[in-house]
């Protein structure tokens, strides 16, 4: 028997027109959530809705020049960073922000390593990868498990690869995992 199931990849959600709106939670932004809104999200279901999240961003490409554009404008800026920076982690932390409404809990939204550091000391890594899991390699680069293909890939979507949040095929090997939770 197989261990990994075959799943079906999502189908692609509409491309990007720049007209989409973006829920804007700046003004509700919480360091610390509250016990009726942590009590109605659970781990798993805060990964999957950030998938959800990050596939209706597909598309989403820089402009202007090296991480600049619409990323830093809608994935860094609100979390207070305002020149370019790599954005893959700040495309993550917008994901878990827009779906919690609550700053996620790793110290540095821009940091590939403060994602993994909080999820090791948290119990959250995970060694089987699953939809809604964030993967990364190392303190580089960072994203989402969208799907876990049964030849031993997994689907993903991830921001600041080929400059553009983008979906695609990875190997299971050589990667962290961890499942995000709130609060």
């Amino acid at each position: 028997m197989d261990m990994y199931p075959e799943v079906d990849v999502p189908p692609d959600p509409p491309t990007p027109t720049g007209d989409e709106v973006v829920v804007d939670v700046a003004d509700s932004l919480q360091d610390e959530p509250s016990d009726a809104l942590r009590e109605l999200i659970s781990g798993s279901a805060v990964g999957q809705r950030m998938v959800q999240i990050g596939l209706s961003q597909r598309g989403v490409a820089e402009s202007g020049g090296p991480n600049r554009g619409v990323p830093l404008e809608r994935y860094c800026k609100p979390f207070g960073y305002r020149d370019p920076i790599p954005w893959c982690a700040c495309f993550v932390s917008w994901c878990y922000w827009q779906t919690t409404g609550a700053r996620p809990p790793w110290k540095q939204p821009a940091y590939v390593g403060s994602v993994y550091n909080w999820a090791a000391t948290h119990g959250a890594l995970v060694s089987n990868p699953s939809f809604g899991d964030m993967f990364g390699t190392g303190d580089v680069h960072m994203g989402m498990v969208v799907a876990r293909k049964r030849n031993g890939v997994f689907v993903t979507i991830e921001g600041n690869w080929a400059d553009k949040v983008l979906s695609q095929e990875r190997p299971i090997g050589g990667f962290w995992f961890a499942t995000p939770r709130f609060g």
